[in-house]
């Protein structure tokens, strides 16, 4: 869906602002390219997951990479929206915050939930 919508017309402060005389620059901004680079890695992360050749330590780490990136996604995007509670609808956080606070919750429980370290005995079973 965000490559949908993600023109200079709808989000400006992720391309560079346009040169006099013209209507829209093309090129993204280093805010744009972040954000757009890690929704991609998170992306990736997540198709990852769904293969099924993972120990569970090694999926756990490779969650572990996908929330960080979807973090990291979301925090690049609130940066360069802002944080503007009074232009938001009935006074509410921006999406971009309620996001990144549940993959920061998120996060702990994935912290907290650490699968042991398997030996090669128990991956035979």
């Amino acid at each position: 869906m965000s490559l949908v919508v993600l023109r200079p017309a709808y989000f400006p402060e992720f391309f560079v602002p346009a040169v006099e005389g013209e209507t829209a620059s093309g090129r993204m901004s280093f805010a744009g390219e972040l954000i757009f680079c890690f929704g991609g890695f998170a992306a990736a992360t997540i198709y990852l997951l769904t293969r099924p050749l993972f120990t569970a330590l090694q999926r756990w780490k490779l969650s572990l990479v996908a929330m960080l990136c979807l973090q990291t996604h979301l925090l690049a995007l609130g940066y360069s929206r802002g944080l503007n509670i009074n232009a938001s609808h009935a006074y509410l956080p921006p999406m971009w915050l309620i996001s990144a606070v549940v993959v920061f919750i998120g996060l702990i429980i994935l912290v907290l939930t650490k699968p042991k370290a398997e030996t090669p005995a128990q991956r035979a079973i």
